[in-house]
């Protein structure tokens, strides 16, 4: 499981200064995660 790195951020809310990176690399890595997850299920089950 993957998440975003910061907590509520109440402090920045509604100022248009926050940063969407963290759950785009968090998303990144959840791809990442599941293709190795497949590619190793298909190659012990067929190898």
């Amino acid at each position: 499981m993957t998440s975003v790195d910061h907590g509520t951020a109440y402090d920045i809310a509604g100022k248009g200064v926050a940063s969407c990176e963290s759950l785009r690399e968090a998303v990144i890595m959840a791809e990442e995660i599941i293709k190795n997850r497949l590619n190793y299920f298909i190659k012990s089950k067929f190898s």
